[in-house]
This record gives structure tokens, sequence and C-alpha cells, in this order.
């Protein structure tokens, strides 16, 4: 069983807001994040909202529902909080470069491999990892404590998010991954369903943290939910306040949806 089990509401409100928080998470995925990552998720959305009617005047200038909670934060306390995802993400992203994609060859290859002239194991990996962090030679702990550590719990989702990157920048020479994301319901959905896909291989890439392997229950699932406009239940306040991502500890409902 994961440690959360966290829904992604892929009908029932704009996608930005979904894809919003899903990357909140990822940027944040302690189980005492919460405050942050919901600051994020505001961040996230009001930054896209404001960057979609600069771009696109016709949509600007349209009526659309936007939760006034997005207007809780300041300019600053919005680039402050993106900033600071900017880091978190890159380092989950570099954990995922190094830390899975390299383990998963080897388990398709079926036989060791080497990457960059060295074998994979977690030790080598996190020396390739410091070109990537830009930091020095002996900054191999710190690669291990601010990258690969924190990364853990959503190491297949930003996995799903460096493979759907690299997928999309092959075939666009300029596309823009965030603001695809961010539009497009249908490439969140399959991010997501790669993200699954990936946690679910984890427990069978060899060498990956022999030491201290990542276990399911400390892992984030991230799952589909569907849920159609004005079909809630609960008062009005609860409605206007529910949160686009629902997370649960219940697996079974979660492996029903």
């Amino acid at each position: 069983m994961p440690r959360e089990v966290v829904g992604i509401n892929l009908s029932g409100v704009p996608t930005y807001e979904a894809c919003s928080f899903f990357l909140a998470t990822v940027a944040h995925p302690g189980s005492a994040d919460g405050p942050i990552r919901e600051r994020l998720f505001i961040a996230f959305c009001r930054e896209t909202i404001k960057a979609t009617a600069a771009a696109d005047q016709t949509w600007g200038s349209m009526h659309h529902p936007v939760r006034t909670k997005f207007l809780t934060i300041g300019d600053e306390t919005a680039k402050n909080a993106l900033k600071t995802a900017t880091k978190e993400l890159n380092s989950r992203f570099v954990a995922a470069q190094r830390l899975f994609f390299p383990f998963l060859a080897q388990l398709e290859a079926g036989h060791p491999i080497k990457v960059a002239g060295f074998p994979v194991n977690v030790e080598r990996m996190a020396n390739l990892a410091l070109g990537d962090l830009a930091l020095g030679s002996n900054s191999l702990g710190l690669v291990k404590t601010t990258a690969f550590k924190p990364s853990r719990p959503v190491l297949h989702a930003a996995a799903a998010l460096v493979y759907f990157q690299r997928a999309k920048l092959a075939s666009e020479a300029n596309g823009d991954v965030t603001r695809v994301l961010m539009h497009d319901p249908n490439a969140l959905a399959y991010v997501v369903q790669l993200a699954e896909k990936y946690r679910l291989a984890i427990p069978h890439l060899p060498g990956m943290s022999p030491k201290n392997p990542i276990r399911e229950e400390e892992t984030i699932q991230f799952t589909r939910t569907r849920h159609k406009r004005g079909s809630s239940t609960g008062s009005a306040r609860d409605r206007r306040d529910r949160h686009i991502v629902e997370t649960r500890v219940d697996h079974a409902r979660a492996r029903g949806e």
C-alpha cells in the first residue's frame, strides 16, 4: 500500500489545476509538505492564468471560473514559490535521469550495462549527478541527501515527466512541455498513467538502492479521477473549496477506479 494515493481530476476542473497540483506534489512530496504544496499549487495556477491571458487575448477577454483563493497570495510570494519549485523539480528530474532510467535500461537489457562508461550502481550514478546539479566533486553526499533521498516517494512521477519531455521535445523542436501539460488533459493523463507503470516497476529494478530499497509504503500513487461538474456532495462552501486533488489512503478504492 502506498503512503498516499493522489487522485488527479481530469474532467471536472481546468487542466491547469490538475497539472499544477501534480507538479506541486512532485516538487514537495514530503508527508508534512501539505501547506507548501498548496501554496505552490496556487502559484502555478495563478501564473498559468496570467501567462495564458497574455499569450491569448481572446481567452483573456472571456469569462472563466477562477478559484478566489488564487488571489490569496501576492506576486512576490508566488515568485518565490515558483523559484523554489524550479530547484526542487530539477532535483527530481536529475534523480529520475540518474537513479531510475539507468536501472530500468539494465532491467530491459537483461544484463549489466554501462552509462557514460560507468557500471550502473548508485555510487556511480550519484557521481554523474554531480555535474547535472553543478556540484563539486566532494558533494557526493549532498547529491544523495538533496536529490536522491527526497525524490524517493515520487521518483516514478518525475521519471514520467522526464520521459514525456524527451518525447515531446523530440517531436516538436520548440515545444513548451509544461504549457502542453497545463492545457492538454490527454497529455496529463498519459503522464499520470506512465507514472503508475513506473511505480510498479521500481521493486523489480536490479541494484537500485539495494541496502535501502524504495518500499511501496513510502511512495505516492497518482491515479486518474473523473468528477462531473456540479455532481459533488457537501455544502456550497465545501464544493467551492474542494481541492482539485483528493489525497486518500484507501488503496482498494483507488485500485477500483
